[in-house]
């Protein structure tokens, strides 16, 4: 009996696919229900063929839509639905699975303060090498050879371009638990955006929900062999890297956008044989950070302060040559928003303190092929200013060796106030701090114990006043 009914029904599926009209006579109306039942606009479904697979597939050639509120647009991909051969029979055309290759698909995204929620599919969406042209607010980009896919039922998403890899899962609530993020190279990226790199790095992006709780763990590290520079809006470099590695705990509200506090628990950061560490806190529109190295090129400093520092600092500090040792820095910042710049122009002297020592200094005065060279000793920066002191240091034109401090009270209007002690050759002073002056053949090679204290205006080649007791030996 089992057998005979068997027969029957297959009798009757047979007689029902041979009598029944083909697909392709049923455009209209298959383009009318769909359209109908999914709210799209402008639906032309192509040449159209079927099997029966376990499941019934309805495939499409160059297939073309508009979705609601005109989210999604498809022009000529080939479609391949997957559909429950018992919900056909009942009447109920509700897909198990879709699947988009090639073609042309633009997405408008929701902003997420909008509330409203991009229209997701039940069951499966696969899209495969196809371009994929996003958009969100002001944000749009292509993506070429495109593959996603999206299980509703895992809530889960991964998507892969070339260079380029992303998971993303959620909760029932939709909401975020995990993303996965990786890429070797920036073609992925808008024009504008990768103009604002130099050299090649790829990079790792982690976050997790860690607990129940509002609470979030990101990890993400940056390399880049040959080193790489991420540049500002005037194309200069904001900061050249060899390696980055950061590690933070995100506080939220319930929902993630809305950020509350950060706590950057490790920042690394390496560049050639510099090395920094640093880590700090985000709340409340401030941002504190220490730091610390054990040993930095001194001129790395004046790229680390760019934005913390005017042009004339700027010249400054690019300017030293040498080692900084045993660098201890704090600083707090005004940064209103958690993922944008720090607002630098509101920093104070009482937001910095900075200590470190120095060896080997160059530093470069205004006139050309002057330096004070081989300094040794300490800096440090705090709200009384910048503090020098100088082990020893060989002065311009060999015309002596010191020993003494160098101060600067008022950060926002740098004069050097030195003072200091040590043995000069009195001549080649001469030819150093007034060379219009008494010929140097007067003073052969006369050496004296000196003693001194000057003003130095920073953007000065000569200081503006002081005084200086000569004794010779």
């Amino acid at each position: 009996m089992l057998l005979a009914g068997f027969a029957s029904l297959m009798l009757l599926a047979g007689w029902v696919y041979w009598q029944a009209p083909s697909l392709n006579e049923l455009h209209p109306q298959l383009e009318r229900i769909l359209a109908g039942q999914f709210g799209l606009k402008g639906l032309r479904l192509g040449e159209l063929s079927w099997r029966w697979a376990g499941y019934t597939w309805l495939n499409a050639k160059n297939i073309t839509f508009t979705g609601p509120a005109g989210r999604i647009q498809v022009e000529d991909a080939q479609l391949e639905v997957r559909l429950s051969s018992w919900d056909l029979l009942l009447g109920n055309i509700e897909p198990t699975s879709i699947s988009l290759r090639h073609g042309r698909i633009a997405l408008q995204l929701p902003r997420a303060a909008s509330g409203e929620l991009l229209p997701i599919p039940a069951g499966q969406l696969n899209i495969e090498d196809s371009t994929v042209t996003l958009r969100y607010g002001a944000f749009s980009n292509r993506f070429e050879h495109l593959n996603l896919h999206l299980d509703v039922a895992r809530r889960s998403l991964a998507m892969q371009l070339p260079g380029f890899t992303l998971d993303v899962a959620w909760n029932e609530s939709l909401q975020p638990l995990s993303l996965q993020a990786r890429f070797d190279n920036l073609n992925w990226l808008p024009e504008a955006w990768r103009m604002r790199t130099r050299g090649e790095f790829n990079a790792q992006l982690s976050l997790t929900k860690a607990d129940a709780d509002s609470n979030w763990q990101l990890q993400s590290t940056l390399n880049s062999d040959s080193g790489a520079s991420i540049l500002n809006r005037s194309n200069t470099a904001i900061i050249a890297f060899n390696a980055v590695q950061l590690k933070a705990r995100i506080h939220t509200a319930m929902n993630p956008a809305n950020v509350q506090r950060i706590e950057w628990q490790q920042i690394n950061w390496q560049n050639n044989d510099n090395h920094l560490a640093a880590n700090g806190e985000w709340h409340d529109g401030m941002l504190t950070l220490a730091l610390q190295a054990d040993t930095l090129d001194i001129n790395t400093l004046a790229e680390l302060s760019k934005g913390l520092a005017d042009d004339d600092w700027q010249a400054w500090l690019g300017a030293l040559r040498g080692k900084a040792h045993k660098l201890r820095a704090e600083l707090k910042l005004v940064q209103t928003n958690a993922w944008r710049m720090p607002q630098f122009s509101q920093l104070s002297p009482n937001d910095i303190q900075l200590n470190t020592q120095l060896s080997d200094v160059s530093i470069a005065l205004k006139k050309p092929d002057e330096l004070l060279e081989k300094l040794n000793g300490t800096l440090s920066i705090n709200a009384d200013g910048l503090t020098m002191h100088v082990d020893d240091v060989v002065l311009p034109h060999q015309a002596g060796e010191v020993h003494g401090q160098l101060h600067i009270a008022d950060l926002y209007q740098p004069v050097f106030a030195i003072e200091g002690l040590g043995a000069v050759d009195v001549g080649r002073c001469e030819q150093w701090l007034n060379p219009g002056g008494m010929p140097q053949v007067v003073w052969h090679s006369a050496q004296a114990e000196a003693q001194f204290n000057f003003t130095w205006p920073m953007a000065a080649a000569f200081p503006d006043r002081g005084e200086a007791k000569l004794t010779p030996k």
